[in-house]
């Protein structure tokens, strides 16, 4: 599993004064959201990705969010504005990213093992299981354990095919999000449900992507190397920003329509430019 490891980063040198704040306010409330419930270890699971979503969602809300002033989780000399962290969909954002990166060590533990993923196991096992009994208590229709399992065992495959595993990927975050995306109106939950399938796809690309010319050197399995043509890898990549962009588009927001538009399409574009002469790179090698 590919975890949200920051490649939804914002070009930042282009945003307003107005639209850094905005940004900013969201990404603290979600700092602390997490302090919250699982204290300092787990805002290692802060991520680029879950702070553009609670804007999204944010900006599907008619009344604006309110801001408080109040210190820094890391340096608490240093005053910040935060949105309001105790709000249910802040506490499921939380729940959500350690979630993650929970599933992430899991993986990583199967595949790799050794004294290090062992004793970040033992550091995180606790919270983790915390993160997964909660979102299980949220929604009721996904027993999550069972969801990692089976997506494990899709991508343990011997005969897997690359159009299996990037589905497997897409469904495994499209069901993570499912919370945070299932109140609003049946098209809007269509809409923001088809777009974290997307999201989860294209963070799936552009890591593979960069991991290639490493993992042809090593001989480490990249599902990439399951691809004769890597053109055909360019072309899915556009496409998904194509129908990313499509979606904003047609989602009903009332607010901070210029941000969400930076970060959805115009970062996951500039991304993706930068990843395909990586992807270039190693087809000729």
């Amino acid at each position: 599993m590919k975890a949200m490891i920051g490649y939804l980063k914002p070009n930042f040198k282009i945003f307003s004064k107005k639209q850094k704040k905005i940004y900013k306010t969201f990404y603290c409330g979600l700092c602390k959201a997490i302090k919250k419930q699982y204290n300092y270890l787990g805002m290692l699971s802060l991520s680029y990705e879950m702070t553009a979503f609670l804007i999204l969602l944010y900006g599907l809300k008619k009344e604006e969010y309110r801001t408080f002033l109040g210190s820094c989780t890391i340096s608490p000399f240093v005053p910040v504005n935060y949105v309001d962290y105790f709000r249910d969909d802040f506490s499921l954002a939380a729940h959500i990213s350690l979630t993650i990166i929970y599933y992430e060590i899991q993986d990583n533990l199967e595949d790799i093992g050794g004294i290090k993923w062992n004793f970040i196991n033992t550091l995180f096992r606790k919270k983790g299981k915390h993160s997964v009994d909660s979102l299980n208590l949220y929604n009721g229709y996904y027993n999550y354990n069972n969801e990692f399992k089976k997506y494990y065992n899709t991508e343990k495959k011997s005969n897997i095919t690359f159009d299996e595993i990037i589905e497997t990927e897409g469904n495994l975050v499209q069901i993570l999000f499912d919370p945070l995306t299932k109140y609003q109106d049946k098209s809007t939950t269509n809409l923001l449900s088809r777009l974290s399938f997307l999201l989860g796809q294209w963070i799936f690309f552009i890591d593979a992507c960069d991991d290639l010319s490493d993992d042809k050197k090593t001989g480490n399995f990249n599902p990439i190397l399951l691809v004769e043509d890597y053109g055909e890898i360019v072309r899915k990549i556009n496409s998904i920003n194509n129908e990313v962009s499509n979606i904003i588009s047609q989602l009903p927001l009332w607010h901070y329509t210029d941000l969400i538009d930076l970060i959805f399409v115009e970062t996951m574009k500039e991304t993706s430019k930068k990843t395909f002469p990586k992807l270039l790179s190693a087809n000729i090698d």
